[in-house]
């Protein structure tokens, strides 16, 4: 007589499914320990915080940039790619403006905006410091608040071109007297009316009803 043991195979553990919380411009601190729970118990956190000497494994690094953009929404990620750009000190006024102009259409993209104070603010911000002679003039004669992004990027424009055309001399000493110019051309323009309030590099009110730029009383 013949036994047939009956061997079956030891059940399958089902895997747990985790949902991610999503990120809010109000719940970090509480997205940042849960995001952080969730990812040690998928075996991920190593790949943020890898232990001293030991490599970072590729795929679970995939799968921690994957865990981590499907929990923040698409207009918080626009956001940080808007302040994160900055103009590069080989690009154009064009290039750059093209960038911001391009971010506009993301915006739209998701039902988003972004305003032309915003735009000229980050325009301003972000330019090399062969404009700032000429920014800080214009927050000086203008309404930086009211301007369109449309008419910041013309006059920038139209001071780079007035530097290429004076490459002869001092580079110090043309950006002065270009932004000198500038200046006077603005101060003519407004002399009808009363000054508007520019917006200042860090939001400080300083002199004329403008603002400073260290944030301080000038």
């Amino acid at each position: 007589m013949s036994i047939v043991s009956n061997t079956s195979n030891p059940p399958k553990e089902n895997p747990v499914t985790f949902q991610c919380p999503v990120l809010t411009s109000t719940n970090y601190t509480t997205w940042a320990i849960k995001m952080e729970a969730i990812m040690d118990a998928q075996g991920l956190w190593e790949s943020i915080e890898p232990a001293a000497g030991v490599a970072t494994d590729e795929k679970k690094s995939k799968m921690t940039h994957a865990f981590i953009f499907q929990a923040i929404p698409e207009d918080i990620l626009m956001q940080s790619e808007f302040e994160a750009l900055r103009m590069k000190d080989d690009e154009s006024i064009d290039e750059y403006a093209g960038k911001l102009s391009g971010m506009i259409s993301k915006y739209n993209s998701v039902d988003a905006t972004l305003n032309d104070e915003e735009l000229v603010r980050k325009l301003f911000d972000k330019v090399t410091e062969k404009y700032i002679h000429l920014v800080a003039s214009m927050e000086q004669y203008s309404d930086v608040e009211e301007m369109p992004f449309e008419e910041a990027i013309g006059r920038l424009k139209a001071y780079e071109d007035r530097l290429r055309l004076r490459q002869g001399g001092s580079t110090g000493e043309n950006s002065l007297l270009l932004t000198k110019a500038e200046g006077q051309t603005m101060s003519k323009q407004n002399s009808k009316a009363p000054v508007g309030r520019g917006r200042g590099w860090n939001g400080g009110r300083g002199s004329n009803g403008g603002r400073g730029w260290n944030g301080g009383e000038a």
